[in-house]
């Protein structure tokens, strides 16, 4: 892992993996709680067919101990990506750079060509899930986050929230008994998320906040509202993703994007998976379908 700056002097950590010869790069943007371990099969799979590979760590995820500064973080999220976007362009000179960004990820994408001057060449979305967050579910979260701030502080840590937030995910998959059965099918991967030390660093009442408020802030900047509609787009989903109304979000973000007029978006949903893509059985398959993509728009 590497060191680099913020725009606001914080130290985040980061980690690339770099073709000897590479054709393009690919920027990851993780989902929530997500380190680098999350894809280290997905990165030597897009080594091998000529892609280097970044991935920044959020401040307060993983190795990033960084405090979430000034303003919204989920901004500020999104300004960090846009200030090591910079820093690949750097060391990739010449090299397209497409974004792959896994829920949360996909927040902090949109928000970054919204918010600053990130530009990259192709957009991956995986888990999209703004639509299933709900005026109804928005205005409950923010009073409990907002009644939290009153009576413990923004810094306490909350766990009232972080279950009104994420536990409903696992009602559909209640008989396995796994926090993590909504994040992936797959068996052995509950048990390897549970062994990392980054997996429940816990979060806080301002996070919840600024969390809920950020997704408020996806109705007037989201991709569609992009002006480059030549911008290629490609959105993937599981079936079985209960954040994203099993799925059915990839497509109706196709569509917001295409009434936009945007010229080059494609949406597939894979049968059966569940809302961490690359964390499912059929990782090798979907990891094929990325990098196929991005090798036709280089």
């Amino acid at each position: 892992m590497q060191e680099f700056i913020t725009y606001d002097g914080e130290t985040l950590y980061y980690k690339a993996w770099k073709a000897e010869e590479p054709q393009a790069v690919i920027q990851i943007l993780t989902g929530l709680a997500e380190v680098s371990e999350y894809y280290e099969a997905f990165a030597a799979s897009a080594v091998r067919s000529g892609f280097s590979v970044y991935l920044l760590e959020y401040r307060k995820h993983g190795r990033s101990t960084a405090s979430y500064g000034e303003g919204n973080l989920f901004i500020n999220y999104a300004r960090d990506q846009a200030l090591f976007l910079r820093m690949i362009r750097r060391e990739e000179p010449g090299r397209k750079v497409f974004v792959m960004s896994h829920s949360l990820g996909t927040m902090v994408t949109q928000m970054a060509f919204c918010h600053t001057d990130a530009r990259w060449d192709g957009v991956i979305m995986m888990g999209l899930s703004h639509n299933a967050y709900t005026e109804e579910k928005r205005r409950k979260q923010l009073s409990l986050a907002e009644a939290a701030i009153e009576k413990y502080g923004p810094d306490a840590m909350n766990e009232d929230i972080y279950e009104e937030v994420f536990n409903h995910l696992n009602d559909r998959f209640a008989a396995e008994n796994s926090p993590f059965s909504f994040i992936t099918s797959d068996r052995n991967k509950w048990e390897w998320i549970a062994s990392l030390p980054y997996t429940s660093p816990g979060y806080s009442n301002r996070f919840f906040k600024e969390f809920v408020e950020a997704w408020s802030l996806l109705e007037t900047c989201g991709l569609e509202t992009y002006e480059d509609h030549c911008l290629p787009v490609l959105i993937l989903n599981g079936s079985e993703d209960v954040t994203a109304d099993l799925g059915t979000y990839g497509d109706a973000k196709l569509d917001l994007l295409e009434r936009a007029g945007f010229e080059d978006v494609e949406s597939a949903v894979y049968e059966g998976l569940r809302h961490s893509l690359l964390q499912e059985s059929l990782a090798d398959i979907i990891t094929e379908d990325i990098l196929t993509w991005a090798g036709e728009h280089l």
